[in-house]
């Protein structure tokens, strides 16, 4: 016997199929992207625009500069930044042995350019029309014409829910 789609994402996503639950994270545990938005706050708005946490590696952070005389800069301010970063991320306490910076200025500008591109996908905000206007009964129309072949009532309506956002995501998109 044939179960249907929807059936089997249930007990797919009640863990029947895993043997072991995935691991939870500790109250105090650390978010690097927090460290990443936070960094204007920790060096100032000027060095910011130069300068960014990169990785933290087994106690080792390293923050990637566009010039070698800002990551000089900074190194003088080791023991300051360090503070200010345990200060603003009390769970880093004495998990941070040596800040270690490197200057690129290539790789600098990839890192801002990927940073700028998320920060503009996180804010488009997805509008779907409302269910009485023309323009979600036209998509609507057009979905359950698309998936008129498929049986299975819950799963075609899924189906044109997926269709219809993902229309309104394409005009909504850049």
């Amino acid at each position: 016997m044939f179960k249907s789609l929807s059936d089997v994402m249930k007990n797919f996503s009640h863990g029947k199929h895993y043997s072991q639950k995935r691991p939870s994270f500790q109250k105090d545990s650390f978010d690097f992207l927090s460290l990443i938005e936070c960094w204007p706050e920790i060096v100032g708005e000027r060095l910011a625009k130069h300068t960014m946490p990169l990785k933290n590696n087994n106690g080792y952070l390293t923050i990637l500069t566009n010039h070698s005389a800002f990551s000089q800069q900074l190194s003088f301010m080791d023991n300051i930044l360090k503070k200010k970063i345990i200060q603003k991320f009390p769970s880093l306490t004495g998990k941070i042995k040596k800040i270690y910076f490197q200057a690129n200025s290539t790789h600098f500008e990839q890192k801002i350019e990927i940073l700028n591109k998320r920060k503009k996908n996180q804010s488009t905000k997805l509008e779907i029309p409302h269910k009485f206007s023309p323009t979600y009964k036209k998509l609507y129309a057009l979905a359950l014409e698309e998936f008129s072949d498929i049986d299975d009532e819950e799963l075609k309506q899924q189906f044109i829910s997926i269709y219809i956002q993902q229309h309104s995501l394409i005009q909504e998109g850049p």
